[in-house]
């Protein structure tokens, strides 16, 4: 996984469509959704998004090379499925409804914010959510 990661952030920079600079372009792996926070889900989509197509090609490796037919069947499995609109429609949906929620999770989490900040947080995040809900697939495209 990391040398195909590797490869296509090789490319990427070559091509010009990434910016370099300090503390950009960090390895990354996906997150286990450990604790049952709310910004621990959100990592971990964000994770698999950021590193999707890395995913795609390790399971089309172990698709044709594993030596196991259980793990090249369940690799495969894994590619059609990973592959699908409905699986990259809803890890779309999640991440921006998530990212909308994350802000006021982590804000309600702080301890110097008081009740009429906790307020302010939970009508904003409802208003995000409203216009989530009106606008609807436009915005999770962007």
């Amino acid at each position: 996984m990391r040398e195909i990661n590797h490869e296509q952030l090789t490319k990427t920079l070559g091509c010009g469509h990434l910016e370099t600079g300090r503390g950009l372009n960090q390895e990354q792996c996906l997150q286990r959704p450990g604790d049952t926070r709310w910004n621990s889900h959100y990592k971990t989509l964000k994770g698999l998004v950021d590193i999707f197509s890395t995913i795609i090609e390790v399971l089309k490796v172990v698709e044709k090379d594993d030596r196991d037919w259980k793990n090249r069947d369940q690799a495969s499995n894994l590619l059609v499925y990973f592959q699908s609109f409905d699986f990259v429609f809803y890890l779309h949906l999640m991440l921006t409804t998530l990212s909308i929620t994350n802000i006021l999770s982590l804000a309600l989490q702080r301890k110097d914010h008081g009740i009429v900040n906790a307020i302010k947080y939970v009508k904003a995040t409802r208003i995000n959510l409203g216009d989530l809900r009106k606008d609807g697939v436009d915005k999770i495209i962007r």
